[in-house]
C-alpha cells in the first residue's frame, strides 16, 4: 500500500515539472535548457539514490542460511539518510511566483527571428488600407 502512495506522489511531482518550468519558473528563452537540466539532476538523483540506499542495506544485511536478510537498522538508516536529502533540497524547490513573459503571458522565443518579426510588425503599423479577395471585393474583419 506504501508502494502505491509513493508512486503515485512520484508520478503526479515528475509529470508536473516540467508544466511548471515551461509556465512559471524560467525565462520562456531557457525553458529547454532548463527541461534538459529538470530530467538531469532527477536521473542523476535517482541513480545515486538507489545506489546508496543498496549499499546502506547491503552492509547492514543480516546473513540467514546464507543468504543475506536486509536488517531493520538498514531501513532505518536508509530513511534518515532520505530525510536529509529531502531537508537538504528543500531550498531548491522553491520556484517564483511569476516569471517575466511579456505582454498578456506570451510566450516569444528570444531569437534573430522573433526580433526580425517585431521590427516587421512596427514597420507595418504606419501602413493602412483594404484587404481584397481574388475577385477585388473587400475582406470582411481584415486590417
Amino acid at each position: 500500500m506504501i508502494s502505491v502512495v509513493v508512486g503515485a506522489g512520484i508520478g503526479l511531482a515528475y509529470s508536473s515539472l516540467p508544466a511548471l518550468i515551461i509556465t512559471r519558473a524560467v525565462d520562456p528563452s531557457e525553458t529547454g535548457a532548463a527541461n534538459g537540466l529538470n530530467t538531469l539532476m532527477r536521473s542523476i538523483g535517482t541513480s545515486v539514490s538507489s545506489a546508496v540506499i543498496g549499499m546502506v542495506l547491503a552492509n547492514t544485511a543480516h546473513q540467514a542460511h546464507g543468504v543475506a536478510v536486509p536488517t531493520m537498522h538498514g531501513f532505518h538508516i536508509s530513511f534518515l539518510i532520505a530525510t536529509a536529502a529531502s531537508r537538504g533540497g528543500r531550498p531548491a524547490r522553491r520556484l517564483p511566483a511569476e516569471a517575466q513573459h511579456g505582454p498578456a503571458g506570451q510566450l516569444r522565443a528570444s531569437s534573430e527571428r522573433s526580433a526580425n518579426l517585431a521590427r516587421a510588425e512596427e514597420l507595418l503599423a504606419a501602413f493602412r488600407g483594404r484587404v481584397l479577395d481574388p475577385a477585388g471585393a473587400p475582406v470582411a474583419r481584415a486590417r
